[in-house]
């Protein structure tokens, strides 16, 4: 208080000033408490949120290696894309097959006689019955009924599941067209009319009736299914996609060469193994990295990372590396740990991949690859798992976060409380200094009376 000078009020006070600094020594080591907690949660978070980002890109690049389909993928390669091209499952077994496209399938087309009158023409009444695939539907032509009314009313029947119709405008008039949903032999279209009043009859084709008459559509394109031969033998599919011949073998049929044999060969996908494996390797040298720098402390900077000490982070770090150490129950003669397929630490601690030993356990054992990496205690099945406990739905890293959010919060509640008590604070200085000032008022008024009376 001796330092403190304020004249100016009647009392030589300035009880504002006063109040101000006696308000602001109390508040400031509460509220520099709240900040250094609030920034050191705030710091977590983000570490947290930073911890959260490298570990779901690397449950990502595991994922992709946790199934044994995933590692034991195939590729199949077609010596002629302008003729076929080829797909493969896991299932596919490695060889090469020779493939002769006969014919492609083609697909069911009718086109009716002209409508000189456009889409627009009267078509008359009556029924159309159409018959595909041993399936029928019925259409009902009503009076007025224009043909493109007509086309709409076939396009949406209920049981229409195969016939798609439109109108082509050419010179001549406007013709319907029916086109089968789907290639191949068993999708032609049979078009009954019953009775065959007014221009309905145009659109009639059934080959069946009327012996030596040439019904009044006209088919422009045939309903057939693709032909090849496979190893020399026949083979005739519905479509140009041809899945049932060679087992986990899909051929896309482009066009048809007969007499050009082209080879199929289908071989264990090591490319995009091996790129998978280099992607899970980078993203978890770079977790693994990204929570080291977290937990750090630099002895000359006394520096420390935002989770030094961290249970969490320590607590994943540690089961990670039990995931990437750990052995796995093998096939006889088969590895056991990733070291034994080309994938372990280097000495600077981060993994790293021996290409040429990955490639030859690729090539000669991919099962047993496969098995160390995603059969049952896999690896890569394990690491999944593990980063799923820490970041998943109720994981550690979440549960966490979730605390430290839970603290902030009470930080703002506590920032409240501290402003609701210093404006109280504040109040109470106010009303002291007002009774101190108004007392040193009178005191000092006094003075001045006593001093000019006794002059």
């Amino acid at each position: 208080m001796a330092g403190l000078s304020a004249p100016g009020l009647g009392s030589g006070l300035d009880v504002n000033n006063l109040v101000t600094q006696l308000v602001a020594a109390e508040r400031s080591p509460v509220e520099q408490r709240i900040s250094r907690t609030q920034t050191g949660i705030d710091s977590k978070l983000s570490a947290l949120g930073v911890m959260r980002g490298v570990l779901s890109t690397l449950q990502s690049s595991v994922g992709a290696l946790r199934t044994e389909n995933q590692v034991l993928a195939r590729r199949a390669v077609s010596s002629d894309p302008t003729i076929l091209r080829a797909t493969a499952s896991t299932t596919a077994p490695v060889g090469s097959y020779s493939v002769e496209v006969l014919s492609l399938a083609t697909t069911y087309k009718l086109v009716s006689e002209p409508y000189a009158g456009g889409s627009g023409s009267l078509v008359g009444t009556g029924e159309l019955t159409f018959a595909q695939n041993g399936e029928e539907f019925v259409v009902a032509a009503t009076d007025g009924m224009t043909l493109a009314q007509l086309r709409d009313a076939i396009n949406t029947a209920p049981d229409n599941r195969g016939v798609r119709t439109s109108i082509v405008q050419a010179d001549d008039g406007a013709r319907m067209v029916f086109t089968a949903a789907s290639s191949g032999s068993a999708q032609a279209i049979n078009v009954q009319v019953t009775p065959p009043n007014g221009t309905l009859k145009k659109l009639e084709y059934d080959p069946g009736q009327g012996q030596g008459q040439t019904p009044p559509m006209t088919v422009l394109s045939a309903a057939a299914d693709a032909q090849v031969k496979i190893e020399g033998f026949s083979v005739s599919a519905a479509g140009n996609t041809v899945s049932a011949a060679i087992e986990g073998v899909t051929l896309d049929l482009v066009t048809s060469k007969p007499g050009t044999t082209v080879t199929v060969t289908v071989s264990p996908d090591v490319a995009s193994v091996k790129e998978k494996i280099a992607k899970f390797v980078n993203d978890y040298n770079n977790a693994a990295g990204t929570m080291a720098s977290q937990r750090s402390f630099d002895g000359g900077t006394r520096k420390a990372g935002p989770l030094l000490g961290d249970s969490t982070l320590l607590g994943v770090e540690s089961r990670m590396r039990r995931d990437i150490t750990g052995v796995i129950q093998p096939l006889p003669g088969s590895p056991s740990t990733l070291s034994e397929i080309g994938i372990g630490f280097g000495v600077d601690g981060r993994l790293v991949v021996n290409d040429g030993r990955l490639s030859a356990a690729l090539q000669s054992d991919a099962v047993g690859v496969a098995k160390v990496l995603a059969g049952n205690g896999g690896i890569a099945k394990r690491l999944y798992d593990t980063i799923e406990g820490a970041i998943g739905l109720g994981g550690q890293v979440v549960g966490r976060t979730d605390s430290l959010q839970a603290q902030r919060r009470d930080l703002q509640k506590q920032r409240e409380s501290l402003e609701v008590r210093m404006q109280l604070v504040e109040a109470s200085y106010r009303r002291q200094f007002g009774a101190l000032d108004a007392m040193l008022t009178d005191m000092q008024s006094t003075g001045r009376y006593l001093a000019g009376a006794l002059k």
